[in-house]
């Protein structure tokens, strides 16, 4: 009951921000601020406000690994702020209202048979906190432990579209100049976002159990070493980042540049023969202590 409330407590807050950047983005529509002279330009329009000011919260929040920060969607605040202009989507914006407040309902109902709970069974509360409370203590250890060896603990994100003037780093399996690669990203972004990908090799060679998810990323130990370093120098550097894992097939550093449309790409300069489908402006040379990395520039 008490995860059940934190889970409902959290879903609510999520939604209350979304709602609020929808009226924010609502008023600002209404008051001129983005005039349009069709519903596609109105939705073009929001679209490129919800970026910004998700990417700009991103910039200032404290998570790693998301695009957007506190879990809101872009999708939903899309929704919520565009314009009703026919009864359908009248409907969806009174039943998302309903649904809030279902979802605030459901939460007082949770905590309320939580607060009883803990009265009427002392016992089990003293047992529940006290297993919770060690099952933390040991998470927080591990946690510091982690991160003085500086691998921070990484959730790699889809990708989620444009992120303009960004600086896309290329990281594989195959090369040992990954160190370099993280380095030199972050030293050229100067405050631009940027996006780690991960194009790993490793396969998964069990066999995976009936209904399990499977995620190459959680079986990739190096993977993970790397974006852990990656995430606590760009911590250190208060950098926007967010990390992404594919594996290994033709073509798929050049899908990713497609999807970010970053200025600058860096990679090892070995890997460049490898991302032939990439078309940059022009290629710069970066002598660092340890190899050479290449920048692929790209005006968009």
């Amino acid at each position: 009951l008490g995860a059940f409330t934190l889970t409902c407590l959290g879903l609510d807050i999520v939604r209350h921000r979304e709602r609020k950047v929808a009226r924010s983005l609502s008023r600002q529509l209404q008051n001129g601020a983005s005039k349009a002279a069709s519903n596609d330009e109105i939705a073009h329009d929001l679209a490129r406000d919800v970026n910004e000011l998700l990417h700009k919260s991103a910039d200032n929040s404290k998570l790693n690994g998301t695009s957007h920060p506190g879990g809101l969607e872009a999708e939903a605040i899309l929704a919520l702020a565009t314009p009703a202009t026919t009864l359908r989507a009248r409907l969806h914006i009174l039943w998302n209202r309903v649904d809030f407040w279902l979802g605030v309902l459901t939460t007082v109902l949770v905590l309320t048979a939580w607060s009883v709970n803990l009265v009427s069974k002392p016992l089990a509360t003293v047992f529940g906190g006290s297993v919770a409370g060690v099952g933390m203590l040991i998470a927080l250890v591990n946690y510091r432990l982690q991160t003085q060896r500086g691998h921070m603990p990484v959730i790699t994100t889809g990708l989620v579209g444009r992120i303009p003037d960004s600086v896309l780093a290329v990281l594989t399996a195959k090369n040992g100049h990954n160190d370099l690669v993280i380095r030199s990203a972050l030293s050229s972004a100067e405050g631009r976002p940027i996006v780690f990908l991960y194009v790993g090799d490793r396969k998964i060679a069990r066999t995976p159990s009936i209904f399990e998810v499977v995620d190459p990323y959680l079986e990739d130990q190096r993977a993970k070493e790397y974006f852990g370093k990656a995430e606590n120098l760009a911590k250190k550097s208060k950098v926007p980042r967010s990390f992404v894992y594919r594996q290994e097939k033709p073509g798929v550093v050049a899908s990713v540049w497609q999807a970010v449309h970053p200025r600058d790409t860096v990679l090892a300069a070995e890997n460049t023969e490898e991302v032939k489908d990439v078309n940059p402006d022009r290629i710069r040379y970066e002598l660092v202590p340890g190899g050479k990395v290449a920048h692929l520039l790209k005006h968009w």
